[in-house]
């Protein structure tokens, strides 16, 4: 029987033509309602929540695999994310809370003086290629 759950996140690094598996991540979360993002070394993962936080945004070292921090994004919620190098920020759409959050990527958490208003239950999100 197939799940939509998922326990572990495996990068792989894929260089000349033979691809190499890394080491796996260990983090929980849902198929449908979790995303993931890859920024430079960093492996954005939202999924199931941390002790006392209702979901997460969990950052690894997309190298070694270590946890370097675990952002609470204080709703339950499908999440879609997207980095904007440029303004070196993480954008996370909370579909249920018909809006964007976003967190800057050097102090790695919620910026609570900024949000756009989505269109009624965001489901993805993109940015433009420059």
């Amino acid at each position: 029987m197939e799940t939509s759950a998922f326990n572990q996140v495996l990068p792989i690094t894929i260089t000349g033509t033979t691809p190499a598996k890394g080491t796996p991540i260990v983090v929980s979360g849902n198929d449908q309602e979790d995303d993931i993002e890859v920024h430079q070394n960093d492996l954005y993962v939202t999924g199931n929540p941390a002790t006392g936080q209702v979901k997460t945004l969990w950052i690894f070292n997309a190298t070694t695999g270590a946890q370097t921090a675990a952002v609470g994004l204080l709703v339950r919620t499908t999440t879609r994310l997207v980095v904007l190098p440029k303004a070196n920020m993480l954008l996370v759409s909370l579909a249920s809370e018909c809006k964007v959050i976003r967190i800057p990527l050097n102090t790695r958490a919620v910026d609570g003086n900024f949000r756009v208003p989505a269109q009624i239950m965001p489901r993805d999100i993109a940015r433009k290629a420059d």
